[in-house]
């Protein structure tokens, strides 16, 4: 509508005409009489930008109907300006983490992998982070990984140890009845009086070498005498067993399976492969890892990892222990399923036939599972 229409037309048609006119003039961020205004939600980046315009000299009613933005949005922005670019400073310094990552080869790369592993992590924790300390904790990682990759390649060249002779053990639990959360069998098992399935706990001990052979795991339960293997040859189980109240490692089951598992075992496999029996065995500090296990066999040196790294630099802990739980959990849920869904069986009798040897079984399977350590 022009102003030559206006003042051609009747009195209504050019008081109509004018009301349109100066509803058109209006900027396009302020709502029309009567309406409501759609919210919008605006990125660091649009909030960097618009930060700019005004540190430029340009006004903020400008900016608004420019970015088409509620008028009191763009003085809101200006106003926090000082968090804002603190935030973006420090999505910088992760996105630049993340691109040197690509472009580094060799350990470096694994470091810088592990560092953003471990942001991750945090994240999920809901941990507050912050420039200060991702430098830090690089730092942290770099120095203890660099010195750790030091010694042991002096002492891997020194003592001329093969990949077959290099090995690593790591603890892990494993709930062995415990379904995912969101499915409607652990919601159901959940609603049965006094049967908490999903808290029977168990430990086991994985490790294997260099060269990709895995060793026969060790597994702690609670029950001494268990009924499900009372008729079954201690050599037929794909673990070994051992047990104690609280299901978890200890120095002296550490040193039971050291002595009369982790040593034969090797013996055997540098047997069968014409290895020299010579071993490097890598370890965490943990507690139950005693010191003295390094002077029990000659031919086994044993080598402990620097404290606050073991999480993020031992072999064990980069894949194959999350893999055997990820594994034992799908092959326990789809067995699981199979029974529920042919009505063979309710839930409830399911888990009372599902014993220790069924999840020793399990855990068995998910090991040859895993094709890497």
């Amino acid at each position: 509508m022009t102003l030559v229409c206006i003042l051609k037309g009747t009195r209504a048609e050019s008081e109509n005409a004018i009301i349109q006119f100066s509803m058109s003039s209006k900027c396009p961020s302020e709502s029309p009489a009567g309406g409501v205004m759609k919210r919008h939600s605006i990125t660091s980046k649009q909030k960097m930008k618009i930060i700019k315009q005004h540190v430029a000299g340009k006004a903020a009613t400008a900016i608004g109907c420019d970015e088409h933005l509620s008028q009191s949005m763009v003085p809101n922005i200006i106003k926090d300006k000082k968090r804002t670019i603190d935030v973006v400073k420090v999505s910088a310094s992760v996105h630049s983490t993340i691109t040197i990552t690509k472009k580094r080869t060799g350990p470096l790369k694994e470091i810088e992998q592990l560092l953003i592993t471990w942001m991750e992590e945090q994240i999920q924790k809901h941990m507050p982070l912050s420039l200060l300390t991702i430098q830090t904790k690089e730092a942290l990682i770099l120095k203890g990984a660099a010195k750790l990759k030091d010694a042991l390649d002096q002492i891997i060249v020194d003592e001329g140890y093969l990949l077959d002779q290099i090995f690593n053990v790591s603890e892990t639990e494993l709930y062995r009845k415990r379904m995912p959360e969101r499915s409607y069998i652990h919601r159901e098992v959940k609603t049965i009086p006094g049967f908490k399935v999903y808290k029977d706990r168990l430990a086991l001990l994985l490790g294997g070498n260099v060269a990709g052979y895995k060793l026969k795991p060790f597994m702690i339960y609670h029950s001494a005498n268990l009924r499900a293997l009372a008729r079954i040859s201690k050599h037929m189980p794909p673990v070994y067993y051992r047990h104690n109240k609280k299901a978890w490692m200890t120095a002296l089951l550490f040193k039971d399976w050291f002595l009369y598992c982790f040593i034969p075992e090797v013996e055997e496999y540098c047997r069968k492969n014409n290895t020299p029996f010579k071993t490097l065995l890598i370890l965490d500090n943990a507690s139950g890892h005693p010191q003295h296990i390094r002077d029990i066999n000659e031919n086994i040196k044993v080598v402990f990892l620097p404290t606050n790294t073991t999480s993020l630099i031992q072999p064990m802990d980069q894949g194959a222990v999350a893999a055997v739980n990820a594994y034992y959990l799908w092959n326990t849920l789809a067995q699981a399923v199979q029974a529920t869904d042919n009505k063979e069986k309710d839930l409830r009798t399911f888990w009372k036939e599902f014993n220790v040897l069924k999840s020793i079984m399990n855990i068995g399977k998910a090991w040859k599972e895993v094709k890497n350590v």
